[in-house]
């Protein structure tokens, strides 16, 4: 639980996803209704094709996992009843993981669909260095909370350190399936850009591990990510590089 300007803020772990740890804003409120379920973030990819988001889902506690509802709605359900068809719970700050009451709205498909091109262009600003939406996401209280959350040692341990990585009875890594498509989101823990195609971003020239949607992110994010690259010893002129990313 954190406190910023007096609001009381509960920040849910969720496990890792588009490459990183990954964490979710809720109200006080209703972390109590977050406790009855299982909870974890799942990659939703586009309808359109382009690139994916990341949303928090939910399933009930002792119940099929797979039947799950995206923590959006339930929590519009249980503060301002049903969802009527052809309306959607959507982010107004267009971050799918702030999932504080104030930032959800209720819209029809049309303007969930305005809201999903100006994402698109708001993302194309920000790879091509535009201020306005670089602005918007660098004011947001997510990108605060979680600049302040990594800022704890212990914290930081956790979101940097080594990923698990499954293997197979034979020691090496899964398969993963032909039509498969995996999506990076910038690992500069505050930021929550994804690529909108594969191999957009660009890859740590050392560990050849963690992805950032620009150099600016990854010059920030530097300064915790050094303790645990790989290679590090050899110069951040490496790290720092802007050759092309390697096949994935």
């Amino acid at each position: 639980m954190d406190e910023i300007d007096g609001m009381r803020i509960g920040v849910l772990r969720l496990g890792r996803m588009g490459g990183k740890a990954k964490y979710s804003l809720i109200d006080e409120r209703d972390i109590s209704i977050v406790q009855q379920y299982n909870v974890r973030a799942r990659m939703d990819a586009d309808e359109n094709g382009i690139g994916a988001y990341i949303y928090v889902v939910l399933s009930k506690l002792g119940g099929d996992k797979n039947e799950e509802t995206h923590l959006q709605d339930i929590l519009w359900e249980h503060h301002r009843g049903g969802i009527a068809p052809g309306f959607y719970v959507v982010h107004k700050n267009r971050i799918t993981v702030d999932n504080r009451l104030e930032n959800l709205e209720l819209v029809t498909m049309n303007e969930k669909r305005a809201r999903h091109l100006s994402m698109l262009e708001e993302k194309s600003e920000s790879a091509s260095g535009q201020s306005h939406a670089k602005m918007n996401r660098e004011n947001s209280l997510y990108w605060c909370m979680i600049s302040q959350l990594l800022a704890n040692p212990a914290e930081a341990a956790h979101y940097y350190g080594p990923s698990t990585r499954w293997l197979n009875p034979t020691s090496n890594p899964p398969q993963i399936p032909e039509p498969y498509i995996l999506y990076y989101e910038c690992h500069f823990p505050p930021c929550t850009r994804m690529e909108r195609f594969i191999r957009e971003f660009s890859i740590c020239g050392n560990c050849q591990r963690v992805r950032y949607c620009g150099p600016v992110c990854q010059e920030r994010d530097w300064h915790h990510h050094k303790r645990f690259c790989s290679n590090s010893r050899e110069g951040e002129q490496k790290y720092y590089s802007r050759e092309s990313s390697p096949e994935r």
